[in-house]
């Protein structure tokens, strides 16, 4: 049985929710991948697409530090964006507000999660629409100088 026929049996027997749940993590997944860079892991890497007129968006995924050294990232870039940002969300007298973080530090053999309500990369004056199905590049800076390049999909924004 295919997908399809899976939905319209399931909207007969009124189960819609969990196949359709199903259905989108199992596209979800096939758009996750891992990479690779010198002794940095990354997961799960997305960025949220847009809207036209929409000049900032979000970027996500899990990087596992594998050396055996603290990495300290410093920067981030990419030219589908005028600034690239490393930023946090947290609670502020009851609120949810965002702030700027200057680094983000991975120790050995950890990891650290850029998650949507949480750590994430700030895209801002983007200077293209970032169109599911694209990508965008973003070279991540530690502050020895080393540079790791990431590939981020660009997923749907309900896909978040």
């Amino acid at each position: 049985m295919n997908k399809l026929q899976l939905v319209m049996v399931s909207l007969l027997l009124g189960t819609t929710t969990s196949v359709l749940a199903e259905h989108h993590m199992e596209t979800k997944n096939d758009a996750m991948q891992q990479q690779t860079v010198k002794d940095l892991l990354i997961e799960d890497a997305r960025v949220k697409a847009t809207i036209p007129g929409v000049k900032v968006s979000a970027g996500y995924f899990k990087l596992t530090n594998n050396s055996d050294q603290t990495m300290t990232f410093t920067s981030a870039q990419t030219s589908a964006a005028a600034f690239t940002e490393y930023h946090t969300m947290q609670m502020d007298s009851n609120k949810m507000v965002m702030r700027k973080m200057d680094s983000v530090k991975i120790p050995a053999h950890q990891s650290v999660i850029f998650k949507p309500k949480g750590k994430h990369l700030m895209f801002m004056g983007l200077n293209q629409r970032f169109t599911p199905g694209e990508s965008i590049e973003v070279t991540l800076t530690r502050e020895n100088g080393d540079t790791y390049k990431v590939t981020l999909p660009v997923m749907d924004m309900a896909s978040h």
